[in-house]
């Protein structure tokens, strides 16, 4: 039986406190000694997916471990007009609500937690299981978070408890393993 990867991007250079998740930030110019480092210590990979983001895709590009498909179902949550702001320059009358729900509420033009969950479920279910191969995801916080949180069993309000630095490799064991087809319902 294959096994499940899902990779964080490394860091992106950007400003401290920068709101982003769908806008195209560059990777950090040390990228390539990260990138040469990571590639060390990754497993036997057949197929890589990954988000269509700069920040993931030129990680997947110079990782060169195996066959590269883009997955738009694995970008990060869109903060709508929230995008490109310092956290600190979003009004707190918007920002206050959605922190309090942020799961069902989106920002404005953005989309809430649980459609980020919607669309990598869809695109989970899109895969062959179970397979034999082993499998990378390259993506982003967010995405690595839900499922995560379908992992270890906990809901989405706690997704955001632990640490998830850049450069970040968790390995799913009950995805593919038990060949699940999962969905919304898993994420109570």
């Amino acid at each position: 039986m294959g096994r499940f990867y899902l990779l964080r991007h490394t860091r992106p250079e950007i400003a401290k406190g920068l709101c982003y998740g769908r806008t195209d930030v560059p990777l950090a110019v040390a990228r390539v000694l990260a990138h040469n480092s990571l590639r060390a210590t990754l497993p036997k990979i057949d197929q890589i997916f990954c988000s269509p983001s700069t920040r993931c895709h030129r990680l997947a590009l110079d990782l060169a471990l195996a066959p590269i498909t883009l997955a738009p179902a694995l970008r990060e949550l869109d903060f709508g007009s929230w995008e490109g702001l310092l956290w600190s320059e979003i009004p707190r009358h918007e920002s206050d609500p959605w922190a309090e729900n942020f799961i069902e509420r989106a920002p404005p033009g953005g989309e809430s937690f649980r459609d980020l969950v919607r669309r990598v479920c869809a695109f989970l279910r899109s895969l062959s299981w179970p397979s034999d191969e082993d499998r990378l995801l390259i993506t982003h916080s967010g995405v690595i978070r839900a499922l995560r949180t379908w992992e270890e069993g906990k809901g989405l309000a706690r997704a955001f408890e632990d640490a998830l630095p850049y450069g970040s490799l968790v390995e799913l064991t009950r995805l593919p393993l038990q060949g699940a087809v999962i969905s919304e319902s898993h994420f109570l």
